[in-house]
């Protein structure tokens, strides 16, 4: 199996970046960054480790660091990204 790294963030992000305005929501369920369907699960346990479990964003796992990034851009706009 392949191993994911940092390396590779830059490539996921941008995929769905892409993805999302030309295909929607329905697009990036199914991808490597949701685990593969699992994206509830996902976000749920990001949540559990930041805000119940009061972790920082060094404590979670490169998954969660690029579903927050995800989240962080969808919610300030595209112009935001040069800026984090």
């Amino acid at each position: 199996m392949l191993e994911f790294t940092l390396a590779k963030c830059p490539t996921t992000y941008l995929v769905f970046s892409i993805n999302t305005p030309k295909y929607g929501k329905k697009a990036n369920p199914s991808v490597w960054l949701f685990n593969y369907g699992k994206k509830d699960a996902n976000e749920n346990g990001l949540y559990k480790d930041l805000i119940t479990d009061h972790g920082t964003y060094n404590s979670i796992d490169l998954r969660g660091k690029l579903i927050l990034l995800t989240m962080l851009k969808q919610k300030a706009g595209d112009d935001s990204f040069t800026k984090m």
